[in-house]
C-alpha cells in the first residue's frame, strides 16, 4: 500500500494557466527542494501552494504515525484544474440608444498536491491514472 499526503484547495481566485507555471516548477522534486523553490519564486500562486504544501506534509505525517520525517526522501505531485469562472458585467458606452456592457471573466483555481516517499514514486505515477475503484486500493 502506497501513503500519501494529500491537500486540495478549491475555488481559489487565481487563474489556472498562472497556477500551472509553478505547478509545474516543483512537480516531481522534493519536499525540501519545493520548499526553497516556494520560497524564492516571484508569483502570487507561490503563497497558495506553500499552503497546500503545508497541508499535504502534515496529512503525511499524520497518516504514517512519525512527527519527524527526511523532507528530502518525499517528492511532490501537483496538478492544477480549472474552477467555475465568474462573470462579471461592466458598463460600457456602445452606440445604442440605452447603452450596454460588457463581460469579463474571473477564473478560479482548483490546486491539487500531494506528497509521496522516493521509492513508491514509480508504482504512484502508474497507479495515478487508474479509475477511482481501483486506485483507492492501492493507494491509501
Amino acid at each position: 500500500m502506497i501513503v500519501i499526503g494529500k491537500s486540495y484547495l478549491k475555488y481559489i481566485r487565481l487563474s489556472p494557466k498562472k497556477a500551472k507555471l509553478v505547478a509545474d516548477a516543483i512537480r516531481g522534486k522534493s519536499v525540501y527542494e519545493v520548499k526553497n523553490i516556494l520560497k524564492f519564486i516571484r508569483k502570487r500562486a507561490a503563497v497558495w501552494f506553500s499552503k497546500a504544501l503545508s497541508g499535504a506534509i502534515a496529512s503525511y505525517k499524520e497518516k504514517t504515525g512519525n512527527s519527524d520525517i527526511d523532507e528530502s526522501n518525499i517528492l511532490v505531485y501537483t496538478e492544477v484544474k480549472q474552477g467555475p469562472t465568474w462573470r462579471i458585467l461592466k458598463p460600457a458606452i456602445k452606440p445604442m440608444r440605452f447603452g450596454g456592457y460588457s463581460t469579463f471573466k474571473r477564473r478560479t483555481s482548483h490546486i491539487l498536491l500531494e506528497v509521496v516517499e522516493i521509492k513508491d514514486w514509480q508504482d504512484y505515477i502508474k497507479k495515478r491514472n487508474l479509475p477511482y475503484s481501483k486506485r483507492r486500493e492501492v493507494i491509501r
